[in-house]
């Protein structure tokens, strides 16, 4: 008996952390083949439509098309499968001045001491948005931190940042000395 899914959830799981999971290869920029994607979840849930897979697509942020054609898709950010920041968005872009990264607020003194480093994931999340940063800590069911960074000095001393899409930008890791500030948020 093939167990049910929820599609939303497989598709997070699959492009961003284990294409293993539906059979799938990921090319070093994260696209994977649209057809064998769906089949998959069509597997696992045979009610699922193709108009439902590509809303799905369509409505979340986190993803992408390949073109018109909608052949290949993969996620934007938030990868765990060794993704490298320069196949996945490019050349590097100018930064905002200022972003932001929303964490948790029991490991902001911990951030504020070493700086934000990529942990499970392939790159850290930024955003120009505060109001976002809070949103994605507030995702992680704890009190929520925005850390506040000086992205325009880290640019100039050589690091570099991808622009993902949107308000989301993306970095290997943030030396402490880059931290502006940290702040609480209710």
């Amino acid at each position: 008996m093939t167990k049910k899914i929820n599609p939303s959830h497989f598709i997070s799981k699959v492009l961003r952390h284990n294409p293993a999971l539906a059979d799938l290869t990921v090319d070093p920029a994260g696209w994977v083949e649209t057809s064998k994607l769906f089949d998959a979840i069509q597997s696992r849930k045979p009610s699922y439509t193709i108009e439902q897979f590509e809303s799905e697509i369509l409505t979340n942020e986190r993803y992408s098309f390949s073109d018109e054609s909608h052949a290949k898709v993969r996620a934007d950010y938030g990868h765990s499968i060794g993704l490298r920041l320069e196949d996945l968005c490019g050349s590097p872009n100018t930064p905002p001045d200022i972003l932001y990264h929303g964490t948790e607020r029991q490991v902001k003194d911990s951030i504020l001491a070493s700086g934000i480093h990529r942990q499970k994931r392939d790159h850290v999340f930024l955003t120009d948005s505060p109001e976002v940063a809070r949103a994605k800590a507030m995702r992680r069911h704890t009190p929520p931190a925005v850390i506040i960074i000086d992205a325009k000095k880290m640019a100039e001393d050589g690091y570099a940042f991808y622009h993902a899409k949107n308000d989301i930008w993306l970095a290997y890791d943030i030396p402490k000395e880059y931290i502006l500030e940290a702040k609480d948020w209710i």
